[in-house]
């Protein structure tokens, strides 16, 4: 029960602070298409993202990362008890999440994009 409620906690407050400090402010808001993530999405999936708004890219992106985030933050710290396998676990389960979410998180755009 633990690993839910720090899941969820962490998840909601990671989407805030992005949510605050990215969506929120406009400059980056407009530099977005051109972000690592956006280019991720471009590259693993094919997606054409001149069809979805800015403020909804931008909130799939939040939404995203928090879930990655949330999941490492989890795992490492509810599984492991030593603080060197923490962040050497975390690095190495990180890398394939963000793999894997954005590889679905595309699939998901590219199917909205067909309909």
């Amino acid at each position: 029960m633990d690993f839910v409620i720090s899941f969820i906690i962490c998840f909601f407050v990671a989407f805030l602070v992005y949510l605050l400090f990215v969506v929120v402010n406009k400059k980056y808001l407009k530099k977005m298409r051109s972000s690592v993530e956006a280019k991720l999405l471009t590259n693993l999936s094919h997606v054409d993202l001149s069809k979805v708004s800015d403020k909804k890219l931008s909130i799939s992106i939040a939404l995203a990362n928090s879930f990655i985030i949330s999941i490492v933050f989890s795992i490492v710290f509810h599984f492991i008890k030593n603080s060197i396998l923490k962040m050497l676990i975390g690095f190495i389960i990180l890398i394939p999440m963000i793999l894997v979410v954005y590889f679905i998180f595309g699939k998901f755009l590219k199917m909205k994009e067909g309909k």
